[in-house]
């Protein structure tokens, strides 16, 4: 994350790290040369502004800056500062991710997109934190588990679960863990491995009921109970025992059973006073419900068990009880010319089965598949990781044997079953990774073993990828391509070209396609089937749409006032899916067509076949919202998808886009044609009008005006052009436009 910091920013280093009082520890570092901690005063140091504000802080040069000034002394001295917040699971700023020169900014930085990618990789870094929390969190609870799920005494397993709070929650707190006695209905002394046996005895037997410390309390009421200093009246019959403690404040849980009665309480003491932050509290209500289920566990402990270590659904290892095994079994170094191999599989569009048939199928399904898994890895650590994704760990596996390993386990997934009449019979998409090129960390296989399932994914679903080294290049690259995006869109750094449509019998200029372009400035052109894919899974095409939408409607507006343009003369642009379905998007149009003064007729959007044909509620409201707009509508690529007749009847539908693979072919009287002719027939009847794609060829041409097909596109028409050479092309549309 530095190094991608210092990368993105154009920055001599960058750095990752935690602020504390009176120093700095740079947990990640671009370069290793660079200390690793670092001691000043709060007061002279940017990170340390960073994480007192919890915003952004760009110091443009040191040496004019006042309050950092003697920053850009000695030997790690600095010109140049950018850092952004991290932030920890309760919300409190505790670190930074920042990037240093010892040149100041160079004029016109921006600022605000410096700070953006900053505040990118700051993200990630506070999500790393999130997961590592969570983790952690996991392994404690797991750790407890495997304690009950072993038969240890209850007071053995309530002494590690509050030392395990203990150890995630850091210095300064206690806990305490009372459990009640049915017979004598008070709270008995359970677990305590940082209070005194003195205080243990003292609440030994302590009364349900008001004012009986914050424990006795919040049994009695079945609520919890914070006692923020020694001045709550809750404290009075222990005062003498908390001060000699150092002990200040106290929150206590009640642990309740499912029918609402008090089986115990769960409490943090604290060495100064205040109430638990928002982490401690999730913290504690976590390890609260936990404290319930070893409490009961006499009464349930082969379903205790059960719950620990399996999933219910197919009876393989749930996700904790994975994590826990196979982390035990990659501390163990494979074979000689082996690896250990993590598969990550993922059933393909799983969710259709739930939705069609009901989720008893999908869990019948899931059921069988379980099985296959079974039979083919009897030995090996086997586990349902969440929903509808299984991971399989295959210890000592051959390396040139990990590509059919994954293969194999595709299989599993494609056993037959019959439910309910139907015929099931899915697949899977697997990803693998091993530990020659993945380490033997499980967080680093399973990220690997993830990243290959998606480029399955994409691959078309039902296959298996290995990640190799080209693969991690290429989502590290794919991660810095879309930071590079999200700053050329910020920065304009995106362009257009106007490609004509053209009457093909008078060769009048009819409307012109608008084409994002973009170049990279180190690099070049990147293609917009590489960019505007990765706009959509980035969150990003919203904003680039509108940028696209914006500059269109602008070039047209000058083209109108400058130039005799038709008045009918349209220009079109290509609409995402993801836009379509946005409520706010005819909004968006209907605001830019204001500003721009540009009639909704002279504007068309061109949405993909299969988007059309959804039907879903959101796509229909866009359509008719348009349609009131005066805003017209093309179905593109049309032919490729499975459009029905009766939804382009119902739909604001005006043209249909007939897709090149089909002009590609248009030879005589051949299938191409009599495909044309049939959707030329079928426009007909609907009032729809038709565009042919992809015209390269004079005998395309002439077929299509045989057929009847008078308006047409492609390079042998004109090829698109910059808003400059297209504006002399509309001085002169009524000629044939040639470039």
């Amino acid at each position: 994350m530095a190094r991608l910091a210092a990368r993105v920013s154009g920055a001599e280093s960058g750095r990752v790290t935690l602020v504390l009082p009176g120093r700095q520890v740079h947990v990640g570092r671009s370069d290793a040369a660079l200390p690793i901690e670092e001691h000043c005063p709060d007061g002279e140091e940017p990170c340390a502004a960073v994480v007192a504000s919890g915003r952004p802080v760009v110091v443009p040069d040191s040496m004019q800056d006042a309050r950092f000034g003697r920053a850009c002394a000695g030997p790690n001295g600095f010109r140049s500062y950018a850092g952004a917040p991290v932030f920890a699971a309760d919300g409190q700023c505790v670190g930074t991710v920042s990037v240093r020169d010892s040149s100041p900014l160079p004029a016109g930085t921006r600022v605000d997109v410096l700070s953006a990618g900053l505040v990118d990789v700051a993200r990630q870094v506070t999500a790393l934190l999130a997961v590592a929390g969570r983790q952690g969190e996991r392994a404690a609870q797991l750790r407890v588990l495997a304690a009950v799920a072993a038969g240890r005494p209850l007071g053995e397993v309530l002494d590690l679960l509050a030392a395990e709070v203990e150890a995630l929650l850091g210095p300064g707190l206690r806990c305490s863990v009372l459990v009640m006695d049915e017979a004598t209905r008070t709270l008995c002394d359970a677990a305590g491995p940082s209070l005194t046996r003195e205080f243990r005895l003292a609440v030994d037997g302590l009364a349900v009921a008001e004012g009986q410390g914050p424990c006795g309390t919040a049994a009695h009421r079945r609520e919890p109970v914070v006692a923020t200093d020694l001045s709550d009246p809750v404290w009075r019959p222990f005062l003498r025992l908390t001060a000699e403690l150092g002990i200040e404040a106290c929150a206590s849980l009640p642990v309740l059973s499912p029918g609402g009665e008090p089986l115990g309480t769960f409490a943090l003491y604290r060495d100064r006073p205040g109430e638990p932050t928002a982490y401690e509290w999730a913290t504690l209500r976590s390890f609260c419900d936990l404290t319930r289920l070893v409490i009961e566990r006499s009464r349930a402990q082969s379903e205790l068990t059960r719950l620990a270590t399996l999933d219910e659904v197919t009876a393989l290892l749930n996700r904790s009880t994975f994590l826990s095994h196979a982390a035990a079994a990659l501390a163990r170094a494979p074979a000689p010319g082996t690896d250990h191999v993590l598969l990550f599989c993922d059933v393909d569009q799983f969710k259709l089965v739930n939705d069609s048939l009901g989720h008893a199928a999908g869990d019948a399904y899931l059921e069988r598949a379980a099985e296959a898994l079974r039979e083919r890895w009897p030995g090996d650590v086997i586990a349902r990781f969440a929903g509808d994704a299984f991971t399989v760990l295959a210890a000592d596996v051959p390396r040139q044997g990990v590509q059919a390993l994954a293969e194999r386990a595709c299989t599993a997934f494609s056993v037959p079953l019959r439910l309910g009449g139907h015929d099931l019979q899915l697949s899977a998409s697997v990803g693998a990774a091993y530990t020659d090129v993945s380490g033997s960390a499980l967080d680093g296989l399973l990220r690997d073993a993830d990243l290959a399932m998606h480029e399955a994914k994409l691959a078309g679903r039902a296959r298996a990828r290995v990640c190799d080294a080209g693969l991690r290049g290429r989502a590290a690259s794919r991660a810095e391509l879309v930071l590079a995006l999200r700053q050329a869109i910020a920065a304009g750094g995106t362009s257009l070209a106007y490609q004509p449509e053209i009457d093909l019998v008078t060769g009048e200029l009819l409307g012109l396609e608008a084409l994002c372009r973009w170049a990279r400035p180190e690099s070049g052109p990147v293609s917009p089937a590489e960019f505007i894919p990765l706009a959509e899974e980035a969150g990003l095409i919203g904003e680039l749409g509108r940028h696209v939408l914006a500059t269109a409607l602008a070039d047209l507006a000058g083209w109108r006032a400058r130039t005799p343009v038709r008045s009918e003369l349209t220009v079109w642009v290509n609409v995402s899916p993801l836009q379509l379905n946005d409520p706010r998007f005819a909004a968006v149009v209907a605001e830019l067509l204001e500003q721009s003064s540009v009639p909704g007729g002279c504007l068309g959007l061109e949405v993909t076949e299969s988007a059309v044909m959804a039907q879903d509620a959101a796509t229909r409201a866009q359509l008719h919202a348009l349609r009131e707009l005066g805003v017209r509508v093309a179905v593109d690529d049309f032919g490729t998808g499975y459009s029905s007749l009766g939804a382009l009847k119902a739909l604001p539908v005006d043209l249909l886009k007939i897709d090149r693979s089909f002009i590609d072919g248009l030879r005589g009287r051949g299938s191409d044609a009599q495909i044309v002719t049939a959707i030329l027939a079928m426009a007909d009847a609907l009032g729809l009008a038709v565009l042919a794609e992809g015209v390269e060829r004079d005998d395309q041409l002439s077929t299509l005006i045989g057929l009847g097909c008078t308006r047409g596109q492609g390079f042998l028409l004109g090829r698109p052009a910059p808003a400059g050479v297209v504006e002399a092309v509309i001085r002169g549309s009524r000629r044939r436009a040639g470039t």
